[in-house]
């Protein structure tokens, strides 16, 4: 489940969104809410569910599209990015999740 962001920017009255989605009903109210700041026709706005996966997500006040990593499996979030180790004589080399929230590593591969 997602949320997706509409407006209704001409005479038609009919809602009109993109293909953006959002993992929360805020941050879609956000995305819209900044929409309308920046468009001078827009008459109404609406935050509704979508069956779609999330796509797109706001980080202080910025827009990001996916990808971006999984939700990190010791604190939740999803501020997480791929790592390399490169081998040395104590481990070979491999790639790995890192979470940039509480560091925690996982997925060695």
């Amino acid at each position: 489940m997602s949320f997706k962001a509409e407006v209704i920017a001409d005479g038609s009255g009919k809602f009109c969104g993109n293909g953006l989605r959002f993992a929360t009903e805020h941050e879609a109210g956000h995305y819209v809410g900044d929409l309308a700041m920046r468009w001078t026709s827009v008459r109404e706005t609406r935050v509704v569910a979508s069956e779609d996966d999330v796509n797109a997500r706001i980080v202080n006040n910025k827009l990001e599209h996916a990808p971006w990593g999984p939700a990190c499996p010791k604190c939740g979030k999803n501020d997480t990015q791929r790592g390399h180790h490169n081998p040395s004589a104590l481990a070979p080399e491999c790639d790995y999740w890192v979470c940039n929230d509480c560091e925690h590593q996982w997925g060695h591969e």
